[in-house]
């Protein structure tokens, strides 16, 4: 059974991304933990009453409720749901559960706005890419669900990562009948290591259907945008570690200076689960 956690501040934004997910493990069998945190704008223990905080707690609890039984119009068969009310910081708790719960993936929804890096994809969004050891899937606001069919992942074929990480999207593949797309944008001539490396990539991937595509001398945000629209791309997968480019193309520029403007749900894998 596979164990989803769904971050929610009852925007329409965060429902869209929660029936993304529902769509997207229709098949499969999986609990759904519906989580919201909540913290006073100001905490002051002389003057936080118990009575306000279970006033606040009644109304989160209220809420859950009403988001859980949206969800269960179109959850699949094999769709449970549990939900969870957290005094705390959204990404502490994130990361207390993934690991009490054995959390497989987390699914957030963020913004589609341009503009600085918190803008583009909202500042819990931002933590959480940081700072969560878990799948993370991020759904573009007001982006409707259409089958995965066509998977883009850019690789510069450092496979500095066990390749284990990968089994996420095989599984996805295998669901869906998926296509993977290897996209590597060559900026100078392969080596024997990244040769070597784009052999053991292809064979981690033997089965599910996939496809190495070579771009020369390109921009990568241009080479991934581009191949996107050009291929029909349903969703992104990068792997998120200090040494990738995932790293320097999200946290070492700011956004507005490569212009980078996703608009399919982006899967991001951390290297450590």
């Amino acid at each position: 059974m596979k164990t989803i956690l769904l971050p929610t501040d009852f925007s329409k934004n965060s429902l869209n991304a929660m029936r993304y997910a529902m769509e997207l493990f229709k098949e499969d069998k999986c609990k759904f933990y519906v989580l919201h945190t909540y913290t006073p704008v100001v905490y002051d223990p002389q003057i936080f009453m118990i009575e306000k905080f279970d006033y606040v707690l009644e109304g989160v609890e209220e809420s859950l409720d009403t988001v859980v039984q949206q969800l269960k119009k179109y959850a699949g068969k094999n769709h449970s749901f549990q939900k969870i009310a957290s005094f705390n910081l959204l990404i502490s708790a994130i990361n207390e559960i993934v690991t009490d719960k054995e959390i497989h993936m987390v699914v957030m929804g963020t913004k589609g706005a341009t503009g600085a890096r918190e803008i583009l994809w909202g500042s819990n969004t931002v933590h959480a890419l940081k700072n969560i050891s878990c799948p993370l899937l991020i759904v573009p606001e007001k982006y409707t669900y259409k089958r995965p069919k066509h998977i883009l992942f850019p690789s510069d074929f450092h496979l500095n990562y066990p390749l284990k990480i990968l089994e996420v999207v095989k599984d996805i593949c295998l669901t869906h009948e998926s296509q993977i797309h290897i996209l590597h944008v060559l900026m100078n001539k392969l080596d024997h290591e990244t040769t070597n490396s784009k052999k053991l990539l292809a064979q981690a991937l033997k089965d599910v259907q996939h496809k190495f595509h070579t771009i020369e001398g390109k921009n990568l945000v241009k080479a991934i945008m581009e191949f996107e629209k050009d291929f029909d791309i349903d969703l992104l997968v990068m792997v998120n570690n200090k040494h990738s480019f995932f790293r320097n193309l999200l946290f070492s520029s700011p956004v507005e200076k490569f212009g980078f403007r996703n608009e399919n749900p982006f899967l991001v894998l951390p290297i450590h689960k």
